[in-house]
């Protein structure tokens, strides 16, 4: 949250560099080729996978349900 805020002083030269979230410390550590915890990413890009397939499942079933009572 804090890094639109930090912006305008990597611009003015007064920060090297900023690192955002775990995506920005997995990065740093395949930089340094020290891979810990943070490069466990996929882990969790696999749960926002699997919790978007739940969302779209649930919302076919529903409409197949809606679909299923509109029939006379």
């Amino acid at each position: 949250m804090t890094a639109p805020q930090a912006e305008p002083f990597i611009h003015s030269g007064q920060l090297a560099g900023m690192l955002i979230g775990l995506r920005g410390a997995a990065e740093y550590e395949n930089l340094m080729r020290s891979p810990g915890r943070a490069v466990m990413v996929d882990a969790q890009s696999m749960g926002h996978m699997l919790l978007i397939l739940f969302i779209l499942f649930a919302n076919v079933a529903y409409l197949a349900k809606r679909s299923r009572e509109a029939r006379p």
